[in-house]
């Protein structure tokens, strides 16, 4: 009987580590930038409708 007890320890233990790890966030994302892009701020962008650039 006291097999099961540790089998299911066991499984309960594996079972929380999975779920850590799943939820776990990420670290470090690159960043997402725009490295090349010069935003220009005496250039008026709004001949679309939107006061800046991106905004959508």
């Amino acid at each position: 009987m006291s097999i099961y007890i540790y089998i299911a320890a066991g499984l309960a233990v594996v079972g929380l580590a999975l779920v850590l790890y799943l939820a776990r966030k990420p670290k470090c994302r690159p960043k997402q930038e725009l490295e090349s892009f010069n935003f220009d701020k005496s250039k008026s962008y709004e001949k679309d409708g939107r006061k800046y650039p991106f905004s959508y």
